[in-house]
């Protein structure tokens, strides 16, 4: 069993400022601008920069890309932040070896469990 050092939820609410717009085949993708612990400064943020296709999304609990025994994050674009554990599942894949399980936790290279636990 896993001790858990660094849990990766934390509760919100938190606002994401989310904009949409289309990749190479024509696939709707959403991408995370910013992140906010008021709405007020989401709304700041949106203000500031315009962007024709986003929206604040509210987020009441947030997943953070880091180690669950040491604390280390891997090398993802910021935020670091996500909207599910579905979300961060998908991100890690493309992190070499990084690795998450079926109970939600997710290990950095130095602490993946062994296959016989």
């Amino acid at each position: 069993m896993t001790t858990v050092a660094y849990p990766l939820t934390r509760p919100g609410p938190s606002w994401f400022v989310v904009s949409y717009g289309e990749d190479l085949i024509g696939i709707e993708i959403d991408t995370i601008e910013a992140v906010y612990p008021t709405e007020d400064q989401a709304r700041a943020w949106l203000a500031r920069n315009a962007h024709a296709d986003a929206e604040i999304v509210r987020i009441d609990v947030l997943w953070s890309a880091h180690c669950v025994v040491c604390g280390d994050k891997p090398d993802l674009p910021p935020p670091g932040l996500y909207r599910g554990w579905e979300e961060l599942r998908d991100y890690l894949h493309s992190e070499p070896g990084w690795g998450c399980t079926s109970e939600q936790l997710v290990f950095c290279p130095n602490h993946q469990p062994s296959r016989e636990e």
